[in-house]
């Protein structure tokens, strides 16, 4: 459809903008997606992309779902030392 392009890049965009929100308590990214800092919103697409050909069974969830699962795989957070 005619601007579903543009509802990604919104979307996702969105996810890489809070995915830079830190839980000041713990200090942990709010969605434990720990992309780096100069990720572009290009990549994360293409992370999005490749992840959702590659499960096709999980595209009947939420997009929220779908986004999260893709980018938390692909940046994970490193466990915090103790």
């Amino acid at each position: 459809m005619p601007g579903d392009s543009a509802i990604c890049y919104g979307f996702i965009g969105a996810f890489q903008q809070l995915s830079r929100f830190v839980d000041p308590q713990t200090n942990t990214p709010v969605l434990l997606i720990c992309a780096s800092p100069d990720s572009t919103l290009y990549q994360l697409i293409l992370v999005f992309t490749k992840f959702a050909r590659d499960h096709p069974e999980l595209l009947n969830l939420k997009p929220a779902d779908v986004v999260g699962r893709a980018l938390a795989a692909a940046f994970p957070c490193a466990p915090k030392q103790r």
